[in-house]
This record gives C-alpha cells, structure tokens and sequence, in this order.
C-alpha cells in the first residue's frame, strides 16, 4: 500500500477492512467476521523498529473481529504492518508486535477514547468541597506510576524577585464565585480533534500541575468545559479587587470550568496569545482560511468591513506531543450574520464563536511569529460546538467528522481535496458550455466559493446563471453583460 499522504485515512482504512474481508471468506477452522462499525481510525503515533531502529510516525487503524464469537482487535499502521492485536479470548490484554516498540498505555488509551468509553482517572478527586466523582477503576498500576513520574517532572509555582506572579509558573485564582457561567459558552473538554481529546491537545495536566488553586485538581477538568470570558471582564475584576491588573494582550480569554463549577483562567503557560497584525494582515489571513461553522463553509471577507477575527492562541509544544506536521490554534470569531447583517443572536453565548485551527508548518522556509507570512498562513478551520446549542444536523455532524479525523498533514490534505472539489465543478460545467466558457467559469467559482457557499451550492449556481446568460443570448443576440 501507498504511504503517500495524499491517500485519506478514510481510504486506507477502507482499503484495510477489505483485505481483512477477503481473508476472513477463506476456510478455516475459526470462523471470522468483520466487525464493519467498530474498525476506527487511530490517529498519528510514534514507533520504533527493534529490526532497524527507524523511529517512525504513521497512522493506525483498529481491525475489529469476531473470531468464533469472541473480539480480536487488529491494529494496522498505513503500510499495512501489523503493529499490536488483542486476543479477547485469552485475557492478555493488548499485545504489541515483537519488532515494535511503542507507547502501549497511550494506544490503550486511544482506543478507549475512539470507541467513546468513559474513561476516567483513578486519582480524579477534583475540588475537596464539590466534585464528588470516583476514580475510575480501569487503570492498570502502569498508568499510575506513568502518571505519578510525569507529576515528579513537573516543577511546582515560582515567583519572580520583585514578588509579581510569573505567568508561566504561578498559583492561579479559582474564579468559581467571581464569574457567572450563565449564558457563556461551554466547549466540552473530551470533544476529540484530530485523534485528542481537545483536554489533552490543551496540555491542561501538564502545563496546570502545580499551579491550581487549593483544593482544585487539574483533572477534575477532564470532563469539564472550555469557556470564554471578555479580557476586559477580567481586568475590571483585579482592578475592583485593589489588585495589580495582568496585560492580557488579547481581547478574549480562556478559562476551564470543571463539572462542580470550579473556573481556572488559561494564560500564556497553557496557549500564546498571537498577534493578528495590521488590517491588510487580518483581511488577507481570513481571505486564506478556509473555515467551515454549523456544517457551512463561511464567507471571505472582500474588504476588512466585515472581519470576523477578535483573537488568536498558539497551543503550545503540539508538534512534539502529537507528532503533528502542523500548528494548532484556539481563535475567536464573531458570528457570520452578525458581522454581515448586524443581526444578534437571541442568546449572548453564540454572538462569539470558538474554533480550532490548524496550519501547515513550513519547513523549508521560516518565519518569526510576527511576520506577515506567519499571520497570513494558510488555514482550515472549524468552529466547536456548544454544549447548549441544538442537536446536530447532517451537515454539522459531517463537519464533527471530519474534525474528529487525524492527519499529520490534516491542513494540507484537506485545503488540498477543497481545492480538487471546486476544480471539478470548473471542468464539469466546462465540459457542459464549451471551452470557451472555461474563464468565466473559474471566475463565477471563485466568487461563489468566497461567498461560503458549499460545492454542491457552487455548482447549482454557476450552473442557473450561465443558464441565463446563454439564454439571453439566444433570445436577444446579445447578454447584459456585453
């Protein structure tokens, strides 16, 4: 099989339930089926050949089987090596291929995750008044120590010489009964971007341990929500308070709700707030995103009137957490109608919406963060659901999906299918008109896809309108536009 990145990792994970199939319809003395539902995409892990000692990063995917009755998970990477397999039938848990070495908590874990278990940590005390959740009994004693060497790493708070706080390492305020959660958004932290939960891309145990408020633990937030406040709001309240106000660079802040209501800001030791630059930045950093809200894709500002941006937030250390070719950002937009109709939405909590974005890395080129090739990089993005917003739409959940899907490359690869679509359209309605049409085409594609419209409503129009054009032509011997 094909290790090129171009393949999806819907197609190859088609491509491995097949030949699973194919051999599962060969006489045995087992009998063997293909679980259709349960076989999953994995996502991007690092691992290492005993044989040459290659340290590889490829996608795996979940093979799930019955075997006489009993589950028999496979676990494939794209070049269709076997990397691990788990015999239901003998107990022995999860078994890793005598040439591979890899993290086998971590894949556990994963597949926990895909499969939508409920997993909890075995520790998960939360605040010592109001988070009355249990520890969790599926841990082994493996994940304990693993998580108790990770918690010995990590330093605990420190403060500068002048007694100011540092951002990145001191104690942080438990906001529980400063800050109303009415009518605010609420971002489930186990959502599942790219293969992770949105907790664990945030780095919320690692980057918190140490610094949490007295009786809060930081993975009481596990199942917690992400939040956003006014910068403003906040400053307003230090300032009320007689305390020093923080700079907060951006005009938004982050903050982590717990499921007993604890509330924890997230600054700059968590997520970068990033600069947007001057306007003609802004304009053209939109204009090159592609950025797809409520299962629609939204519009391209033509000039910067109707930006939509209010803030930007580096995630920290993905790529050598994730092993991901890309950068990983929270941002901040308003609501489309509101910016082009000025029309509010009947609830505060969705006039500003949250979304993760991912950009390409480039690596034959660098830029300083603050450059307007950095700013202006190409992006696609997608907006979060609310926890309160109304059950999804086909379209949404289509949209969750392809969230949900992990890609080292994930940025690249879908800008790059987008680009395919709408080239499709050009040839098909080409081939429909005439060549002589191929132009203004392009340019109608062009325009309609700038307007947010999706392929199919692309296609539809530019389709009516040449329609018309061509009709005009034949009636009257002339268009409007000539």
């Amino acid at each position: 099989m094909s290790k090129q990145r171009s393949i999806s990792s819907e197609q190859l994970l088609y491509i491995l339930m097949n030949k699973r199939e194919e051999e599962n319809q060969k006489k045995g003395i087992i009998k063997k089926e293909l679980k259709k539902d349960s076989c999953k995409i994995l996502g991007l892990f690092p691992y290492k050949s005993k044989v040459t000692g290659e340290v590889k990063a490829g996608r795996l995917f979940l093979i799930s089987e019955l075997h006489d009755g009993y589950q028999y998970d496979i676990i494939y990477d794209e070049t269709g090596d076997v990397i691990a397999y788990n015999d239901y039938s003998e107990k022995n848990g999860l078994t890793i291929a005598k040439e591979i070495e890899l993290d086998k908590e971590r894949l556990e874990r994963q597949i926990d995750l895909i499969r939508g278990k409920d997993v909890e940590d075995d520790d998960n005390n939360g605040s010592n008044n109001n988070d009355t959740s249990k520890a969790g009994d599926g841990r082994d004693l493996a994940s304990k120590e693993h998580e108790e060497k990770t918690q010995n790493k990590t330093e605990g708070p420190k403060k500068i010489e002048t007694g100011e706080v540092d951002i990145n390492q001191g104690q942080l305020r438990n906001l529980k009964d400063d800050i109303s959660m009415d009518h605010r958004t609420r971002i489930r932290l186990d959502t599942v971007i790219n293969g992770q939960e949105l907790w664990r891309i945030l780095g919320i145990q690692e980057s918190l341990n140490g610094r949490m408020p007295k009786g809060v633990s930081e993975r009481a937030f596990q199942k917690g929500y992400l939040t956003r406040i006014d910068s403003k709001e906040l400053c307003e309240l230090e300032a009320s308070r007689g305390e020093k106000v923080r700079t907060r660079k951006a005009e938004d802040t982050f903050a982590i709700v717990s499921p007993s209501g604890d509330i924890v800001e997230l600054d700059e030791g968590v997520i970068e707030p990033v600069d947007l630059g001057p306007r003609e930045d802004r304009l053209l950093q939109e204009q090159n995103r592609e950025r797809w809200a409520d299962g629609e894709h939204t519009f391209k500002p033509a000039t910067d009137m109707t930006l939509t941006r209010t803030s930007m937030w580096r995630i920290k250390d993905v790529n050598s957490r994730f092993t991901a070719n890309e950068e990983w950002f929270l941002g901040v937009d308003y609501n489309e109608d509101y910016v082009r109709n000025g029309s509010k939405p009947s609830d505060s909590r969705y006039l500003k919406e949250v979304s993760i974005i991912q950009g390409s890395r480039n690596t034959d080129k660098v830029y300083s963060k603050d450059s307007t090739e950095a700013r202006t990089n190409p992006t696609i993005e997608y907006k979060l659901e609310d926890a309160y917003e109304a059950p999804l739409n086909s379209k949404e959940q289509k949209q969750m999906e392809q969230l949900e899907k992990s890609d080292s490359n994930e940025a690249k690869n879908v800008r790059r299918e987008h680009q395919s679509e709408l080239e499709k359209v050009v040839e098909k309605l080409t081939q429909k008109y005439g060549e002589n049409y191929r132009d203004e085409i392009t340019q109608k594609v062009e325009e309609e896809h700038k307007k947010g419209n999706d392929v199919e409503e692309i296609e539809k129009n530019v389709k009516e309108e040449i329609d018309e054009l061509e009709d005009e032509m034949f009636r009257h011997g002339r268009r409007r536009d000539m």
